[in-house]
């Protein structure tokens, strides 16, 4: 009459769960093996991919950028393009001084930037300087959004390194001088000369150039006209002017 458990279905029950013990390893470890080969499988796509891309930007100007269409959808529009060969080397030195002096020396990443910016921003409590590079700065404007996600910078990272690996430093400044975002639906120094100045790069005077390459920093809401108000680009330009002026 007594309601007792059987020592047999005791021994039934351990035996169960000794035995679904291992089968819940091994569906943990199968479902880990496949997620570890789709992220694999994925960063192989991802750079092949920009890999195959990059080797036709050697020798063709992209039509539209990833910012260009994040910006502007489908009314954007290919900037009008200038050859490096036909800007003077005062000109890039300026840039490369006031964006990147390393651009030369470095392969893609400045760590010496980074810190120094880090070190800035700690200083006066907010981001007031950034540690991108030339190629980092090509790279998002190719290539992707400017929403700031520890993804979008990892992925940063490998299209800069595949950039320096297959275009080479003066294809990356060249395109960096035709796709650099300089204002609303403004995109190069060329188009940006003729926004601004309504005259093409080639007659822009020294003080014009310095201008529109110290709004670089933040082309959205400010212009060459106004980035007096902005004391950042305020110190950007003098502190470009100063060099330009004695070197």
């Amino acid at each position: 009459m007594s309601n007792q458990n059987n020592p047999h279905d005791r021994n039934i029950n351990t035996s169960d769960i000794m035995q679904t013990s291992p089968k819940r390893k091994k569906n943990l470890w199968y479902w880990l093996r496949m997620i570890t080969k789709v992220i694999l499988y994925a960063h192989l796509i991802f750079v092949m991919l920009i890999g195959i891309i990059s080797v036709i930007y050697i020798n063709t100007n992209p039509p539209v950028t990833i910012l260009m269409l994040y910006r502007d959808g489908f009314q954007a529009k290919k900037p009008s393009f200038i050859p490096l060969r036909n800007t003077s080397s005062t000109f890039q030195l300026d840039l490369i001084n006031l964006e990147d002096g390393n651009f030369r020396k470095h392969f893609g990443i400045d760590i010496e930037a980074i810190k120094r910016a880090r070190a800035k921003n700690q200083e006066v409590g907010r981001t007031a300087q950034g540690g991108s590079t030339i190629s980092q700065q090509l790279a998002r404007t190719l290539f992707l959004t400017p929403h700031r996600t520890y993804l979008r910078k990892y992925l940063e990272l490998i299209i800069t390194f595949e950039l320096e690996l297959i275009l080479g430093k003066d294809r990356i400044l060249e395109l960096y001088i035709n796709y650099a975002e300089l204002g609303k639906g403004v995109y190069g120094f060329n188009d940006a000369s003729l926004h601004y100045y309504n005259k093409s790069f080639a007659k822009t005077s020294t003080d014009q150039k310095i201008r529109m390459m110290t709004i670089l920093a933040s082309p959205i809401n400010y212009s060459p006209q106004t980035l007096h108000q902005n004391s950042t680009l305020a110190r950007r330009y003098k502190f470009i002017y100063r060099w330009h002026k004695y070197h």
